[in-house]
């Protein structure tokens, strides 16, 4: 049995957030971003009728996103600031708990989660994403050591991911 194309529709629209995330974590900003997820979109309309289910779909697309957005980079000649395969494996593995949960959960848990980061952590986070600074430029803007800012972000990444595990460990239980 294959998925119909309106529940395919209606299963891309509800993890729109989550592929959205995705696609940026490879490297794109956010118009290169949303380009590769209306490409996908497109794709999955073509191709509903070759997708098992929402799970197939979740894994299909999420492919699909990272073939588009690696093309997009690549032919803007940003290849350089994506991630490599490996990594982006990696991120791969670490996507796929998240995608049995309600799909707006993981964003409400984000903004949960980022609402509690410091002033400082709130606005490095602000200049990296917002702003698209990385590296030198990053530091110089908030004043530090290139080391420090990057130690610094690593400490936030790991402190968003433990405080989203923990508020998904919470919605499993039933608490949340």
């Amino acid at each position: 049995m294959v998925l119909d194309c309106e529940t395919a529709i209606r299963a891309l629209t509800a993890h729109r957030l989550s592929l959205l995330a995705y696609i940026r974590a490879i490297g794109c900003d956010e118009a290169i971003t949303e380009d590769v997820y209306q490409d996908v979109a497109v794709l999955v309309i073509q191709k509903c009728g070759e997708i098992a289910d929402v799970q197939h779909l979740l894994a299909w697309t999420r492919r699909a996103s990272r073939i588009k957005a690696l093309e997009a980079l690549r032919s803007r000649r940003k290849v350089g600031l994506s991630l490599d395969d490996r990594t982006l494996d990696l991120v791969e593995l670490e996507w796929k708990p998240f995608e049995s949960n309600h799909p707006g959960n993981l964003s409400i848990w984000l903004k949960q989660c980022v609402d509690e980061l410091s002033s400082y952590s709130l606005q490095l986070i602000k200049e990296r994403f917002e702003n698209g600074l990385v590296g030198q430029l990053l530091a110089e803007k908030m004043g530090r050591e290139r080391n420090t800012v990057y130690v610094a972000l690593s400490r936030i990444y790991k402190k968003l991911a433990d405080c989203i595990h923990h508020r998904q460990a919470l919605a499993e239980a039933g608490d949340e």
